[in-house]
């Protein structure tokens, strides 16, 4: 993390602020016990990689105990058992193997057909730089309707930068060559004319919503948020992310993989032209990220075009051909 400690942290990127508040957590004092809920979600490849490899230095060197909680990425070699839970009760208990843990592997389904449209998303040359750092520079991408793309690149490459340039009112947005819906940023129109035409769900989305201070239900937080809700619609969603046996469950109580199918249906629901999903598939067990990934190849409106961010090219190959990958210090 050498690059990153003289960049302020709301500057860093999802992935970046893990790593650091991960060695804050354990530069004090070695633990005996080291309690891990997630560490691996939002971090790119070599990330992952390098996690491992330092789980398992600190348990080789310092006998540390490590207990962590994870679905379906490969592990670090100090992890010899696994405990499977469900519905609060220990369901199987086995040795790990460790060349058993592959990534989940998702059955390809028909990709919905991609539009020849006018572009919804128009960039010509942009550069981003804090500082004297550059995240991109000279950068060019088109988007056109009905479209699926799939945005990649290693932690803090600018992925969601780009992304906030596109949804949220980020400064530098005005001052680039960014066309929306045909449109330039800048040239009249307001930040709720740009979001009433956008989706968008991102990892910082769970902390904004403060889950914990919320005693609604899962379904009557929806309803609070959607005021021309599609009864049937939520329905239908609720069955196809499997979301039956949560959805009246205050959503204090709710877990991180509930929480973000909650705001996966939010998002949904709102059917608009652009749907913008920054690492959807973040604390997902194999069989919901499977679902959400057959809803994005078989059951997403056709019209709707699609950018998602994602650290898991493994998964690309089963609903889009379009990758826009950004390599660091473009």
């Amino acid at each position: 993390i050498e690059p990153l400690l003289d960049i302020e942290v709301v500057k860093l990127s999802d992935g970046q602020l893990k790593k650091v508040l991960f060695l804050k957590g354990i530069a004090k004092e070695i633990p005996h016990v080291l309690l891990m809920d997630y560490p691996f979600e939002g971090l790119d490849h070599q990330s992952r990689s390098d996690l491992c490899e330092f789980i398992d230095f600190l348990a080789r060197e310092y006998a540390m105990q490590i207990i962590l909680v994870d679905n379906h990425h490969n592990l670090p070699r100090c992890i010899n058992r696994t405990l499977t839970l469900e519905k609060f009760s220990f369901v199987k208990k086995e040795m790990v193997k460790q060349d058993t843990l592959d990534e989940v592997k998702i059955i390809p389904v028909d990709r919905p057909s991609v539009g020849q449209n006018l572009p919804v998303i128009d960039i010509k040359n942009i550069k981003i730089q804090y500082g004297t750092r550059i995240i991109l520079q000279d950068f060019s991408w088109t988007v056109k309707k009905g479209e699926r793309w799939a945005l990649i690149g290693k932690n803090g490459a600018g992925k969601t930068t780009l992304l906030s340039m596109i949804f949220a009112d980020h400064p530098m947005a005005y001052s680039q060559e960014i066309h929306l819906f045909g449109k330039r940023r800048g040239t009249g129109e307001s930040i709720w004319d740009i979001k009433r035409r956008i989706s968008y769900l991102g990892p910082e989305l769970i902390s904004y919503l403060n889950p914990k201070s919320i005693s609604l239900s899962m379904r009557q937080y929806i309803e609070s948020v959607n005021k021309t809700l599609n009864a049937k619609l939520l329905n239908e969603y609720i069955t196809h992310f499997a979301a039956e046996n949560f959805m009246d469950k205050p959503v204090r109580f709710l877990s991180s993989g509930e929480l973000q199918i909650m705001l996966l249906i939010n998002s949904l629901l709102s059917n608009r032209e652009l749907l913008l999903l920054d690492e959807p598939f973040q604390f997902l067990d194999p069989n919901r990220k499977a679902l959400v990934s057959k809803f994005l190849q078989s059951r997403l409106n056709e019209e709707t075009t699609l950018v998602l961010v994602t650290h898991y090219e493994k998964d690309l190959s089963d609903w889009t051909s379009l990758t826009m990958k950004i390599q660091d210090d473009q």
